[in-house]
């Protein structure tokens, strides 16, 4: 094998170069270092397929019940996968995902009513993260946000959800929307 000592190469013509041919392999040995200062294409990757929905309208729920989160406002949706009809993400494609989630709880009866609440990811019917906090002292709470994310595999076609519970003493719990966003679904493709 030959070397070629050269500071730097340029096309003969035009402005495009090519680095070896079909089915070659390019080895970038260890500790050598590769400098971007351009811009990079087909190699390298973005975390897509991407969402973003919340629930702009307070939503009413049944007292200690989980309940599905009717999502109205979606922000980002790369690849139009979120069923705002249906209120879950189908997954586009076989692949490892970051999902995150909150659920806002409040009772439109009473101030300092929250029992406990909790907030799930599933996928399909399967809970793939649950988050509980209960607050059976004196100290209970008028609003709560429950927070909750999860790195999981998915198929393609598999369904994302979530879901809210509230114990309310005042049994008038509601799921919190609005601008602030309290209750809200996102998730991205990790690169891998």
């Amino acid at each position: 094998m030959a070397t070629l000592f050269v500071d730097k190469v340029d096309p003969q013509s035009g402005t495009s170069l090519e680095i070896g041919s079909s089915g070659d392999t390019i080895t970038i040995p260890s500790g050598a270092t590769i400098t971007n200062n351009g811009t990079q294409t087909g190699f390298g990757g973005t975390n897509t397929p991407y969402f973003y929905v919340y629930l702009n309208s307070a939503q009413t729920v049944s007292d200690n019940t989980s309940t599905k989160i009717a999502f109205d406002t979606e922000v980002y949706d790369t690849g139009n996968d979120f069923d705002l009809t249906n209120d879950y993400f189908v997954v586009p494609e076989d692949g490892t995902y970051f999902f995150i989630g909150g659920v806002g709880f409040y009772d439109s009866g009473a101030n300092n009513a929250i029992n406990g609440c909790s907030s799930t990811i599933q996928l399909g019917s399967t809970v793939i993260a649950q988050r509980e906090n209960n607050f059976y002292s004196n100290a209970k709470p008028s609003f709560f946000s429950s927070e909750l994310s999860v790195i999981r595999e998915c198929s393609a076609n598999d369904q994302i959800t979530l879901y809210g519970r509230c114990d309310s003493t005042a049994s008038n719990p509601r799921i919190g929307g609005g601008s602030s966003q309290h209750t809200f679904l996102g998730g991205y493709k990790i690169i891998t």
